[in-house]
């Protein structure tokens, strides 16, 4: 058997993606409950509501299900009203004989998950889990298939008793093929460490970071987005439909049909349903000469122009734990350090940048058209109440 690292079980596009902090956070906070909970499991009822429990906090909402089904101990789906199942979760109490340990899968446990993958044989199932809470072991469902479509599999007879079944498969273990699996081992984190890390998320500190990069990547190996490989295929650049109905909003426009029945976004057409305090009533307020299409364009400048620098900072808070976050009011206080950031920083060589920005002496040069000053100013109060939205 092929032990895999937790991030190979993750596409690339997946496994180099942001998690916020307050999902991050609240993963954390489910955590710490379920490594107290692990160690007081006398029954298979309450190792399962713990394990349901973690599960939800990494992205299972109300329209996923996660119960028992027939003889499975756990199955996950989405599909209520066929029950189509995607994830098989065979759960052991700890210390169990029947439980896989290590590289030892002749187990009890292994032959249940098989002959499951064999009985509800269907295209839905994505992955299969053993568990024993303290460790959790993962194969997707094309590594198990190995294993049935092996000569050595036996066939199984529609009479033959579970017990007969589960020792027949184990009967030729030796000679059935190696596969691929994931493996997480709950007991290693120690709840005081996580502690420390949700009160210092962003601590320069070689420990924490290891700790944040490896629970990051448990999450995702838990989610729905792994486990039952949701929009594997999705563009990277899709919006999500409610955070732009959001966007909307805060800039105060809306989507309409002009004259000719093409839909363009503009301002909010009926003056009671405008909200004085969006970023383009703003504008206005304070910049009666600009046009709409002046006053936007300026707003998504600024916008994209702030997005850029989330993304630049989470990235290289990822790739270097030395380097601290930049993007807060302590750091960027008003407009004119936010100024200096774009085009005396980012816009500038490193031999070129003037002193007094050593503390942005870690942000490299960009290349960009972000980068470049436009003729229209911009109102303090506006990119104020840009700044405190995004920061």
């Amino acid at each position: 058997m092929e032990h895999l690292k937790t991030r190979s079980l993750l596409t690339h596009s997946y496994s180099a993606s942001i998690i916020s902090e307050e999902r991050f956070l609240k993963f954390l906070g489910e955590l710490k409950k379920y490594l107290n909970n692990i160690y007081k499991i006398e029954n298979e009822e309450t190792g399962k509501t713990s394990l349901r429990e973690l599960f939800k906090s990494v992205g299972y909402k109300d329209n996923y299900k996660i119960e028992p089904y027939d003889k499975i101990d756990l199955a996950i789906y989405e599909n209520i009203e066929h029950k189509k199942i995607e994830v098989i979760i065979e759960a052991k109490l700890p210390n169990s004989r029947e439980m896989v340990i290590n590289n030892d899968f002749n187990k009890k446990a292994f032959a249940q998950i098989c002959y499951y993958a064999y009985k509800y044989n269907s295209s839905s199932i994505k992955n299969l889990i053993i568990t024993d809470y303290k460790t959790l072991y993962i194969f997707k469902a094309n590594e198990i298939k190995k294993i049935i479509d092996s000569p050595f599999f036996p066939k199984i007879s529609k009479k033959a008793l579970t017990e007969e079944i589960y020792a027949d498969i184990l009967k030729n273990f030796d000679f059935l093929p190696e596969i691929k699996y994931g493996y997480i081992n709950f007991e290693k984190f120690i709840i005081k460490d996580i502690e420390f890390l949700e009160k210092n998320i962003y601590l320069n500190n070689d420990e924490i970071f290891e700790l944040k990069r490896e629970l990051t990547a448990i999450y995702k190996v838990l989610s729905p987005q792994n486990l039952l490989e949701l929009n594997i295929d999705k563009d990277m650049n899709e919006l999500d439909d409610s955070f732009y109905r959001e966007l909307l909003y805060i800039f105060g426009v809306e989507e309409r049909q002009d004259s000719d029945g093409i839909t363009k976004i503009l301002r909010i057409e009926s003056e009671e349903k405008r909200e004085h305090g969006s970023i383009l009533e703003l504008t206005f307020a304070e910049n009666s000469n600009l046009t709409f299409e002046e006053s936007f364009e300026l707003n998504i400048i600024w916008l994209n122009r702030i997005l850029f620098l989330k993304l630049l900072e989470a990235r290289l808070l990822f790739m270097h734990q030395d380097i601290k976050a930049f993007m807060n009011i302590e750091i960027i206080p008003d407009f004119r350090q936010l100024e200096n950031l774009f085009f005396e920083v980012m816009a500038k060589e490193i031999e070129f940048r003037k002193n007094g920005l050593e503390i942005f002496s870690r942000i490299p040069y960009m290349n960009s058209s972000l980068l470049k000053k436009k003729m229209l100013n911009f109102s303090f109060s506006v990119l104020k109440l840009l700044i405190l939205i995004f920061l």
